[in-house]
C-alpha cells in the first residue's frame, strides 16, 4: 500500500479494539452488560436487540481482522480507494475499544455513560465516512469487495442499530421511564428513523446488502425481544420487524436501480 505509517496507526486502532473486547467480554473484568445496573442488557429497554443478536460482533471482528491481514500482506500495488479510508476506519476502531474501555472502567458514572453515546456516535460517523469514500470508485477485486466493503458495511449497519439502543439505555439509567404506552411510541418513532436512515444508506450508498442484512439483523432481534420476550410490546415488535422490512426492500429496490443504469 506504500504508507507503512497509516498501516501502523490502523493496526494499532484494530489492537485498541480487540483490547477493548477482551475486557467488555469478560475474559478480563466485567461483562459491560452488567454495569450500569444492566442497562445493555438485552431485557433492559425497548430499543434493547435480544442477546443473539450481538453474535455479529464476531462476523464484524473476523472482518476486520481479515481486513488489517489483507492491508498487510496483500499485494503492493496502488490502492487510491483502500488508501482513503484508512484514517476514518482507524477513529472507528480505536472509538470502538475506547467505548468498551470507558464502559469498564465508568464505575456506574452517568457522565461517562452518556459519554459513550457520543463516542458510539463517533464511531458511526466515522463508519458512514468510510462507507461514502468507498462508493466513490469500485473495487479493485471480488477480494477487496468481501474484506473491505463487507466488512465496514457490517460494522456501519449494526452500529447504526447500536446507537439506537445505547441511547435508549442511558436514557433508561438516568431514570427516564415514561409510561408504557408513551414509551412504546417513542420507541415506535425511533425504529421509524432507524428505517429511513437504512433507506438513505440504501440510496445514497449503492445498495449494500452488507449495511441492510446488518441493519435488518439488528431490527430482527428487536421483535424477537419484544415480541417473545422482555419487556414486552407488541407495538414496538411489529414496528422493528417492518423496519426491518423497508430497509431490506429498499436496499433492493436501490440494487435493481444500479444495475438497470
Amino acid at each position: 500500500m506504500g504508507n507503512r505509517a497509516r498501516l501502523a496507526g490502523i493496526t494499532a486502532a484494530a489492537a485498541l479494539a480487540s483490547g477493548g473486547l477482551i475486557f467488555g467480554s469478560g475474559l478480563l473484568g466485567a461483562r459491560v452488560q452488567t454495569g450500569f445496573g444492566g442497562v445493555f442488557r438485552a431485557q433492559a429497554t425497548l430499543l434493547s436487540p435480544a442477546r443473539a443478536a450481538f453474535l455479529i460482533w464476531s462476523l464484524v471482528y473476523l472482518g476486520l481482522f481479515a481486513f488489517v491481514g489483507w492491508l498487510w500482506f496483500a499485494d503492493d500495488g496502488e490502492r487510491p480507494r483502500v488508501d482513503a479510508i484508512l484514517a476514518p476506519a482507524a477513529w472507528a476502531l480505536g472509538l470502538n475499544g475506547a467505548w468498551l474501555v470507558v464502559m469498564q472502567f465508568a464505575d456506574n458514572n452517568l457522565a461517562a455513560l452518556w459519554g459513550g453515546v457520543v463516542i458510539a456516535i463517533g464511531i458511526e460517523v466515522s463508519l458512514a465516512l468510510v462507507l461514502v469514500r468507498l462508493s466513490a470508485a469500485e473495487a479493485t477485486d471480488r477480494l477487496e469487495l468481501v474484506v473491505v466493503d463487507g466488512t465496514f458495511g457490517l460494522y456501519l449497519g449494526w452500529t447504526t442499530i447500536a446507537v439506537a439502543a445505547n441511547i435508549a439505555a442511558a436514557g433508561h439509567a438516568s431514570g427516564l421511564h415514561p409510561a408504557p404506552m408513551s414509551a412504546a411510541v417513542i420507541a415506535a418513532a425511533a425504529l421509524l428513523v432507524l428505517a429511513l436512515v437504512g433507506v438513505l444508506f440504501a440510496r445514497n450508498l449503492g445498495g449494500r446488502w452488507s449495511i441492510g442484512v446488518a441493519m435488518a439483523w439488528g431490527l430482527g432481534w428487536i421483535a424477537i425481544g419484544r415480541l417473545y420476550g422482555e419487556p414486552a410490546s407488541a407495538v414496538v415488535g411489529v414496528a422493528a420487524g417492518l423496519a426491518g422490512v423497508l430497509v431490506v426492500g429498499a436496499t433492493a429496490v436501490a440494487r435493481l436501480r444500479a444495475a438497470r443504469r
